[in-house]
């Protein structure tokens, strides 16, 4: 047996096993409490990516047709990324969100303008998984946290949806 099919065979075992100490540890950080304006929001746990880092990042990385309008190539770097760390860590949970502007966020954040509510201010993250019982249960492992700070150069926080909840009703 190679070494691959050795390596895929342990960790095909490994899952099925019931023994916990054979699982992968996963983030065990807990959210802040949030302010009381924001307090039924729903919480990301993510990392800030500034988009001239994304296009940047993708030009070094992927062949874009350059001619297309500023916009289309930040949205092209920015839907090529997402792939990109998805490949590169396993995860496949990974989502952009428009997340509440607070003293924490980055001085050099694109921050944009809401329309509904209007005029709040936000920023987009990318996120790895939220506060709520089903995808905590489907948390990162630490070692897919570590790959994705590795690529971006920062640690992921706790951040506040700028969706109130009435709207995923």
């Amino acid at each position: 047996m190679s070494a691959s099919n050795l390596h895929r065979h342990t960790l095909v075992k490994t899952a099925n096993t019931q023994d916990p100490q054979a699982t992968p540890p996963r983030i065990s950080t807990h959210p802040p409490v949030p302010p009381e304006k924001y307090a039924d929001h729903r919480l990301f746990y993510g990392f800030y990516c500034d988009e001239q880092w994304l296009v940047e990042y993708r030009r070094r990385n992927f062949t874009l047709d350059e001619s297309k309008s500023t916009s289309m190539k930040t949205l092209a770097s920015m839907r090529w990324f997402i792939n990109h760390l998805r490949h590169k860590t396993g995860l496949h949970k990974l989502e952009y969100h428009g997340v509440v502007v607070d003293g924490d966020t980055p001085p050099n954040a694109v921050i944009l303008e809401s329309e509904r509510p209007r005029g709040l201010k936000y920023h987009m993250i990318i996120s790895i998984c939220e506060w709520d019982k089903r995808s905590w249960r489907k948390r990162p492992t630490l070692e897919q946290v570590e790959a994705i700070s590795k690529i971006v150069g920062s640690q992921p926080r706790w951040w506040i949806d700028i969706e109130s909840p009435t709207f995923y009703q």
